[in-house]
């Protein structure tokens, strides 16, 4: 089970006022207990649905939104082993000043990511 954590200080996170860890947790038992396995602000999470194994996230953050929150490069990233373990993806748009980025695995070809990528001008890439 792998989920994504996002948030704001000061807002209400499951009873208390201190907030999750920010990025992507892993959990082997239900969802009991979590395990952080990729650090930083999560805007998207992606599981292939005939192969868990196969996930990808997204790192990102509004362009102008500032350094809030930077624990991991921003990007697109890949899990082949059910989100133990996360690499980023490599592609035209490089890393650097990116925005927001949103993930869709193409109902019709599971081997099809779609990416919507917010450039640092603010305007889609």
């Amino acid at each position: 089970m792998t989920r994504a954590t996002s948030g704001r200080n000061g807002e209400l996170f499951s009873g208390s006022w201190s907030p999750p860890p920010f990025g992507l947790q892993r959990s082997t038992d239900g969802g009991l207990t979590w395990t952080l396995t990729l650090q930083g602000e999560s805007t998207a999470l992606e599981v292939d649905a005939l192969d868990f194994m196969n996930q990808y996230a997204a790192i990102s953050l509004p362009t102008g939104y500032g350094p809030y929150n930077r624990l991991a490069e921003t990007g697109i990233y890949r899990s082949t082993d059910g989100g133990q373990t996360w690499k980023v993806v490599a592609g035209p748009w490089g890393n650097a000043g990116l925005g927001r980025i949103q993930l869709a695995l193409a109902p019709s070809d599971r081997n099809v990511l779609y990416a919507s990528i917010q450039g640092p001008d603010g305007k889609l890439l």
